[in-house]
């Protein structure tokens, strides 16, 4: 493993994400397309390219055992991850930034659509577990999974969603064109320069994630650890790394609904996705350990759901999911 090359993968994510946070704003306003939309499936598919990537190259370039423990554990990673650490810092976001916040450290989101984003993330997980105790024919059912992706689209794009309600920072790219021309940015960008502003960054969060994985595999045979473990816990903190640093600006700039909407829309990507590649691509046969972080994190989508309902959104109440990766990280060094 080279220490260098892993820093300059998180490098990659962190520059990718920033770019991407503040592109995928104005790429919402040129379309204009809802909040929901932007922050659920705009930003949420942009944002879980590294997750589709790293499965797709441990499962098809790296290959064998170590590879699809790879893959099986980053797919099962990812959703697990946000669900219980990305929501935790979202809460501890909120708290830190209470001062400079109009809302304090109560998140100012819509329990309806949160309800829609956990509803078909716990339907799509629990789908998942099921499927990998079937002997045979799992191919087939990958199809569902794509279907009920579409559905969340669709879903996605009738429910009625308030308008944003504020500005968006000025973009990037254009202020780094203007200073090259010493002028002022644009406060109205070129629609191309967003749409290439929010490609690029794209293409570092593509890139960081796949110099991270060739990483992952090397420390998982260098600490002679079982690299379903390395992929369930390490791999996740890169790869969603996206969708929490967005969270956090978003959290700081007081844009709760993009915050929590990008987690939850990620979520329900990856669930449906990253499981339909799982089952076509692999055995989809869950080991103890992958179960028990199955079951967690449906355990934390389901305690979101439950505060949309209530409409509660605190931050304190966000620390629970951090409870629960906590309490799965005890598990895991309990039985390493």
């Amino acid at each position: 493993m080279d220490v260098v090359l892993l820093i300059a993968s998180f490098a990659l994510i962190f520059i990718g994400s920033a770019l991407f946070t503040n592109g995928v704003e104005w790429v919402g306003h040129k379309f204009k397309l809802s909040e929901s939309m932007t922050g659920s499936v705009v930003a949420a598919i942009g944002t879980g390219m590294p997750e589709v990537v790293i499965p797709l190259i441990a499962i098809l370039l790296v290959g064998g055992t170590g590879g699809g423990e790879v893959g099986i554990g980053a797919i099962l990673g990812a959703p697990f991850t946000l669900a219980t650490l990305a929501m935790f810092i979202t809460g501890l976001a909120a708290f830190s930034f209470k001062n400079r916040r109009k809302q304090k450290a109560t998140l100012n989101v819509s329990g309806q659509l949160t309800q829609r984003d956990m509803g078909f993330f716990i339907l799509a997980y629990l789908g998942a577990v099921c499927v990998s105790v079937i002997p045979e024919g799992k191919a087939v059912t990958a199809l569902l999974f794509v279907g009920v992706y579409v559905g969340f689209v669709w879903k996605v794009s009738r429910t009625p969603a308030p308008s944003a309600g504020y500005d968006s920072e000025p973009l990037t790219l254009g202020s780094m064109v203007a200073r090259l021309k010493m002028s002022e940015a644009d406060p109205n960008p070129p629609t191309l320069l967003v749409v290439a502003q929010t490609a690029v960054a794209v293409a570092l969060i593509v890139s960081g994630a796949r110099l991270f994985v060739s990483q992952i595999v090397s420390l998982a045979e260098l600490l002679h650890v079982n690299a379903t473990l390395i992929a369930l816990i390490f791999a996740p903190l890169a790869t969603e790394l996206p969708e929490q640093l967005n969270s956090v600006r978003w959290l700081r700039q007081g844009k709760d609904q993009l915050a929590l909407g990008n987690i939850g829309g990620t979520m329900v990507f990856q669930t449906c996705i990253l499981v339909a590649l799982g089952i076509t691509l692999t055995t989809w046969t869950l080991a103890p350990i992958e179960l028990i972080s199955a079951l967690l994190a449906i355990a934390a989508g389901f305690w979101v759901y439950l505060l949309s309902v209530k409409n509660r959104f605190s931050a304190a109440a966000l620390l629970v999911n951090g409870a629960l990766y906590l309490l799965y990280l005890l598990v895991v060094l309990s039985v390493r």
